[in-house]
């Protein structure tokens, strides 16, 4: 009895019974998995989107150390794409919910093999937004060649 207390005290969490054990590693553990895989790639993305098109506009600007963003542009991004979405998602998206695993067991199998995180889904998610970043700077750019008159000045 006495080494059970000890132990009680040392630990983070304590669980009284087994039969919470089922419901905390199939319920919490697939669902948190989710989560944890989908955030990954939601940073993953975040960030090569922010800083890839940096990337491709050094080319289109002569290497000339010229900013494609604003400073404000990078702390307004920082804070609607990273904090946000996370917490939002965080705090409101459940991928299984109990009764279902409870009727499908076989739904846990899910993130015992990596269907949600995987090198796959972690080039998928690469390739995707290097994409989107190149073009988001051709977009930009040659859009707004098309706004330049003859002389250089800009036409609004």
């Amino acid at each position: 009895r006495d080494i059970s207390s000890q132990a009680t005290r040392a630990a983070d969490f304590v669980i009284s019974e087994f039969k919470i054990l089922k419901r905390l590693v199939v319920y919490y553990g697939i669902n948190f998995y989710y989560r944890n895989a989908n955030v990954t790639l939601f940073n993953l993305f975040k960030n090569i989107l922010i800083t890839f098109p940096l990337i491709a506009y050094g080319p289109l600007s002569i290497v000339s150390s010229t900013y494609i963003y604003e400073t404000w542009v990078f702390q307004f991004y920082n804070l609607f794409f990273t904090s946000l979405p996370i917490i939002i998602f965080a705090l409101f998206n459940v991928k299984f919910y109990e009764q279902e695993l409870q009727k499908n067991p076989r739904l846990y199998e899910l993130g015992q093999t990596s269907q949600f995180f995987n090198k796959f889904s972690l080039l998928r998610t690469v390739l995707s937004t290097c994409g989107f970043g190149v073009l988001f700077v051709y977009i930009t750019y040659y859009g707004n060649e098309f706004a330049l008159l003859s002389e250089g000045l800009m036409s609004y």
